[in-house]
């Protein structure tokens, strides 16, 4: 539970770091570039528009929630996309975690502490947290490996 808890800590700091720094910044240039496609995918939604039926989105259908909930609760934006961005892959990540435990049944407890630790504190998982959407591929893929093992 520790590992949990400190590792959802270390990624909201790192959304909210995310948040200051200057749109100026030479790394934060692809979100400002996506900043557009979005505002124009959360335009079409406030038209009442639905995406994937009425128009179409490069990226998996959560990611129609995420906007959705971007445009009603932050009015679009930057910040509103990474906040929600982060959020819902800081759940997956957890998600993801708490499936490896289950998989790595018969494996001593102190190695799946560790693994699940290089898993949660790896620098890229927690650096692109809210910009990233592999893990939802990861968790998917997870849970299938769970199911067949069951």
């Amino acid at each position: 539970m520790f590992l949990l808890t400190a590792s959802t800590l270390i990624k909201i700091l790192i959304i909210y770091w995310f948040h200051l720094q200057p749109a100026d910044q030479s790394w934060i240039w692809h979100l400002q570039g996506d900043q557009k496609v979005y505002n124009n995918v959360i335009e079409k939604i406030h038209s009442g528009l639905i995406p994937y039926v009425d128009f179409n989105i490069e990226y998996p259908p959560i990611f129609g929630l995420l906007y959705w909930g971007v445009s009603f609760l932050f009015h679009g934006g930057l910040f509103g996309l990474v906040f929600l961005d982060g959020c819902l892959m800081l759940g997956f990540d957890l998600a993801v975690a708490c499936l490896l435990w289950r998989l790595l049944n018969g494996v001593a407890e102190t190695k799946k502490l560790s693994l699940i630790a290089v898993y949660l504190f790896s620098p890229s998982l927690l650096i692109l947290s809210p910009v990233r959407v592999d893990v939802i591929a990861s968790f998917f893929a997870l849970v299938g490996y769970w199911a067949y093992r069951r």
